[in-house]
């Protein structure tokens, strides 16, 4: 469904959809850790230490893709001269 149809439905304007769905992928993300937690699978502590490890993780990934991959390409596609 486009989301010009889900402003129409509900009578929400852009902003509001995506505050719904941030609260929403928030849910399914809090759910998602909590569930091995749950089921005895894992000690909260080790949630938190894989949660802490794969943010500090995905900084450096995005951090190294931008130095290493996007600003080479962008100065290569743009020139030196922009």
């Amino acid at each position: 469904m486009s989301d010009q149809v889900i402003y129409y439905i509900l009578g929400l304007n852009q902003r509001e959809l995506k505050e719904i769905y941030r609260l929403c992928i928030s849910y399914y993300l809090s759910l998602q850790s909590w569930i091995p937690v749950s089921h005895r699978l894992h000690t909260l502590s080790q949630v938190i230490v894989g949660g802490t490890l794969g943010t500090i993780f995905s900084i450096l990934w995005y951090w190294s893709w931008n130095v290493a991959v996007h600003e080479p390409y962008v100065f290569r596609l743009l020139g030196s001269n922009s």
